[in-house]
């Protein structure tokens, strides 16, 4: 029987063959669309192992290159054989590295950036090297300078460097289009593979309806005829002209019927075999039924997909990532145990697994696992159930483990998914799929991989930014910033910056001037760098306050381009306060400098023409002279100063450190300004213990100084008043004037090379600014401070401290010795009128010693104006003093005077008693020098511990 006969004649035959012919296409056109996602696929997968060479050989031609440029420079630095041997491995490297480029299929830019590189690596070999090394075996390094300069290789490196790098984002931004075209790929398979499925679903459904048509129709006929044949009523349908199954029913029905009574044993047989065939369309239809529900399967696999799809193309987190892909399989497939991890990285997700379980496996030695996978899909493990696993069940049973990777293009283990199922074995169908879906994971893995080393990169390049000296400021051609570092936050002042500030030009330019002293004419540099194309450099500088600080910034913008084409303008910032700071102390320097040698060298050269020129007379000559000598002896200080801080610096200043007295020192000084007649001078001795380690001259001058500067500073006279008192392991020692004081804003570089200030009642006052920059020097080389405290218009304070000298360090409660049995009030001062410094000090240190404070004067007037401004617990006076005034006549203005008639005084002398004087005064008692300084300070003790001279008794101490 024919085909075409067998198709009219029988339904079963007919969806026999419908159902064949739809199963052939069907399988055809899977066939054919298998084939070609393949094919795509391994396309693409070729393509990405090709990039991935280029990528590696670029980043070993790069650092080869750097390598190069960095071995070579050592080797000039230090000729070192061993960065030779390293420079000349590294010119291998490379040269294999481009030979190994040329087998690559390469662009044309590759290929020309090869031909250059091969170029240069030569010309270097041949030229270059071989007369860098000349000049370095010869030592001619300002040769070499010389050479490098003009040479141009270091630029010919950078810009070689640089290319290199543009390639290799480049072809990261191929690897990038090529990952993003996979996708693509994917979501366009999986669109046609639903669009198939739904197509041969709709042609399944318009058969199914057909053949239903083709069948229920003419039984409902049958049905009609047979109630009317049943009922007694004439029957309606004349027999079908259809040759299949129904037809013959049709032409049997209506035969049965018109012979129903004549052949009712045949109607029955008919009507056995219309029972069949109903049981056959029943089973059809059973048939059809799970057709539909494996479709429905199917569909609800593909939305699973789908979803995955989703899943893997938008995370770039791999928490996320890994998560969702854990969950999808737990989904899909059913297990009692699984769990998936990463080999480099301590992420992991377990379903079923206890703790204790999973942190065995986590630190477990997974290398034969990975060994295994890397040369297979999968592995699978079959064996006999644990005692956990077991649980109730009476005898073991068979557990299966099956483990899958995903692999990234070289084959290496980037994941290890496992899962167990107790007593079920896994299909063949169910590891295909499961190693398929790994497969796939893989492409997702690896872009989120590539996606936290391009971040932690632009992480690594951001913190590079925030921790530079200079302020970057990236702008696009629009105005937007781009990206910006910390520092140019802090240098402006502004921590206001964020996302919308960035993008709004007009904000950003607001929120950057709003500390500068000029901020249109920055705005007006920004705005020209950054709407015009301009090549080269624009420096443009200005000032901002921050926190109350000036800074003078420089900045200066070039534009950037990329392939030639401008993509924005960097601007970077820069501090150059100290250097303006320096500049403007260069041309004090020279101004103060050419003042300070020009005004004694003048009186030099006018004094020395006029001896040489006129006859003059001898005195005249002298003063002259004399002239001379000090102007020279000035110029020869300057000099010295000089000397000093350049010694300094250079750290060859030597220092003579011997044991030595701190008030002895401060006595000396003191005597040095004896001729001072505009200022009242006075010491005030508060120290224990005086012993220090130091260089005498060189404290000697610090007091100078200070000194000097505290009489220069106080043009209208006044006090100044010298300290000396312990503070635990240390000497403070301060030196107070009563003059101009100092501004607030000058404070802090007082102590600075050259700093003088710039006022209008300082000017005629002279000096270099470099005596309080060598005190402090002086002072930190004896482990020292020196400090001040001033304000202006009411005089300035100077300390410096010195540490005593390791066997005279006090202790806390420590008794010096000598001290009163009877408590001293808070300040008992004594003060000491001694033109003698010897003497004074001997003195002083005795009185000191029984706790007194000693306050030293050597000019009885100044002395006199003193007493009257403090309370004095006695005072002792020499009779011999200057020529202005005795100590008789001191004695006589303090008697006379009612604030100080009831003062004790206690006379020191030399000369032999007065009988006018003794009469006259009431003398009861008279010592002559020299006498043991203890019966002074016996007889002011014994004067206080009796409440004696409350009348202002003169006392004498007697000799023992």
């Amino acid at each position: 029987m024919s085909i075409k006969r067998q198709w009219k004649k029988g339904i079963r035959s007919k969806f026999i063959w419908t159902a064949a012919g739809l199963v052939a296409v069907a399988i055809i056109m899977s066939s054919l669309y298998l084939f070609y996602v393949m094919e795509s696929q391994a396309n693409q997968a070729e393509e990405r192992v090709a990039l991935l060479e280029k990528s590696e050989l670029k980043s070993t031609m790069e650092r080869s290159l750097n390598d190069v440029f960095f071995r070579s420079r050592a080797y000039y630095v230090y000729k070192e054989e061993e960065d030779l041997d390293k420079l000349q491995e590294n010119l291998e490297e490379l040269k294999s590295t481009l030979n190994y480029m040329d087998l690559l299929e390469l662009t044309f830019e590759e290929e020309a950036f090869l031909v250059n590189l091969r170029g240069f690596v030569e010309r270097y070999e041949t030229e270059t090297l071989r007369t860098v090394l000349e000049f370095v075996e010869s030592e001619d390094f300002v040769g070499l300078q010389e050479y490098a300069r003009t040479n141009g290789t270091n630029e010919t490196i950078n810009r070689l460097i640089e290319r290199a790098r543009d390639l290799q984002a480049q072809t990261m931004e191929e690897t990038e289009f090529l990952y993003n075209e996979s996708l693509e790929d994917a979501n366009r398979n999986t669109l046609f593979s639903i669009v198939i499925g739904g197509l041969l679903l709709m042609i399944f459904i318009f058969l199914v309806l057909r053949v239903l048509k083709n069948v229920i129709r003419p039984i409902e006929e049958l049905t009609v005829a047979s109630n009317d044949l049943a009922e007694g009523r004439a029957i309606q349908f004349q027999p079908n002209k259809r040759e299949d199954e129904i037809g013959s029913l049709f032409n049997s029905f209506y035969t049965m019927a018109n012979i129903l009574q004549d052949k009712e044993e045949e109607l029955t047989a008919q009507n056995e075999e219309l029972q069949s065939q109903q049981e056959d369309l029943e089973d059809q239809q059973v048939q059809m039924v799970n057709t539909v529900k494996l479709t429905e399967e199917s569909n609800n696999k593909l939305a699973k997909y789908n979803q995955l799809n989703h899943a893997m193309s938008l995370s770039l987190n791999k928490d996320e990532f890994i998560t969702s892909i854990f969950s999808f399989l737990n989904e899909l497939f059913s297990f009692d145990k699984s769990v998936i991890i990463l080999t480099h990285d301590p992420i992991y997700r377990a379903n079923g697994l206890s703790d204790k379980a999973m942190e065995q496996f986590v630190l477990s030695d997974k290398e034969e696992l990975i060994a295994r996978l890397q040369e297979r899909n999968h592995v699978l493990i079959k064996r006999k159930s644990t005692s956990e696993e077991q649980g109730i069940a009476e005898e073991p049973f068979t557990v299966y483990d099956f483990y899958s990777a995903v692999l990234d293009a070289e084959r290496n283990v980037l994941a290890i998914f496992g899962a167990t199922r107790i007593g079920r074995e896994f299909s063949d169908q169910e590891m295909d799929e499961i190693d398929g879906l790994m497969n796939r994971v893989s492409l997702a893995l690896e872009r989120t991989v590539i996606y936290e080393e391009m971040e932690s990169s632009r992480k690594l390049n951001q913190d590079i930014l925030d921790n530079v000296n200079e302020g970057i400021l990236f702008v696009s051609t629009d105005g937007a910033v781009l990206q910006f570092n910390e520092t140019v936050s802090r240098m402006v002042g502004t921590n206001d910056l964020d996302k919308e500030t960035v993008l709004n030009k007009k904000v950003w330019l607001n929120e950057f001037t709003k500390n500068v002293e000029q901020p249109e004419s920055l705005k007006k540099f920004y705005n020209q760098f950054i709407h015009v194309d301009y090549h080269g450099m624009m420096h443009h500088q200005y000032s901002a306050v921050v926190d109350e600080e000036t800074r003078v910034i420089a900045v200066y913008g070039t534009s950037v381009y990329n392939n030639q084409e401008r993509v924005g303008t960097l601007f970077v910032h820069r501090n150059i306060t100290r250097e303006h700071e320096l500049d403007s102390m260069k041309s004090e320097l020279v101004s103060t400098v050419s003042h300070e040698l020009r005004t004694p060298l003048s009186s030099v050269l006018g004094f020395t023409e006029l001896l040489l020129n006129k006859e003059l007379k001898p005195e005249r000559q002298k003063k002259y002279l004399n002239t001379i000598y000090k102007e020279a002896k000035r110029l020869t200080n300057l000099i010295n100063d000089f000397l000093d801080l350049q010694r300094m610096e250079s750290g060859n200043q030597t220092y003579d450190m011997v044991l030595c007295s701190m008030d002895t020192i401060m006595m000396d000084v003191l005597n040095n300004f004896k001729h001072v007649k505009s200022h009242r001078l006075s010491f005030v001795d508060e120290g224990s213990e005086v012993e220090i380690k130091a260089d005498q001259a060189r404290i000697q001058q610090v007091l100078t100084n200070l000194v000097s500067n505290a009489i220069k500073f106080s043009p209208n006279g006044g006090e100044i008043t010298l300290t000396l008192k312990n503070e635990q392991n240390h000497l403070i020692v301060s030196v107070r004037d009563y003059g101009l004081g100092i501004p607030d804003e000058a404070l802090e570089k007082l102590f600075n090379k050259f700093q003088r200030i710039d006022q209008s009642d300082r000017k005629k006052i002279g000096g270099t600014g470099l005596g309080l920059a060598i005190s402090r020097e002086i002072v930190e080389r004896h482990e020292g401070e020196m400090w001040v405290e001033s304000k202006e218009g009411e005089g300035s304070t100077f300390y410096f401290s010195i540490p005593l000298d390791s066997d005279n360090t006090i202790d806390k409660g420590t008794v010096i010795k000598g001290s009163p049995e009877v408590p001293l009030k808070n300040g008992e001062t004594v003060m000491i009128i001694e033109d003698d410094t010897s003497l004074a000090l001997l003195l002083s240190e005795e009185l000191k010693a029984s706790g007194f404070r000693v306050l030293h004067h050597y000019d009885p007037k100044n002395a006199y104006t003193d007493i009257l401004k403090q309370p004095l617990a006695a005072v002792v006076v020499d009779l011999m003093l200057g020529d202005d005034m005795d100590g008789w006549e001191l004695i006589k203005q303090l008697k006379e005077n009612e604030d100080t008639v009831q003062l004790p005084i206690i006379i020191s002398s030399a000369l032999d008693k007065s009988v006018e004087k003794v009469e006259r005064f009431q003398v009861n008692e008279y010592l002559t020098k020299p006498y043991p300084p203890k019966d002074l300070s016996k007889t002011l003790l014994n004067f206080i511990q009796s409440k004696e001279g409350k009348d202002g008794e003169i006392l004498f101490p007697e000799e023992e």
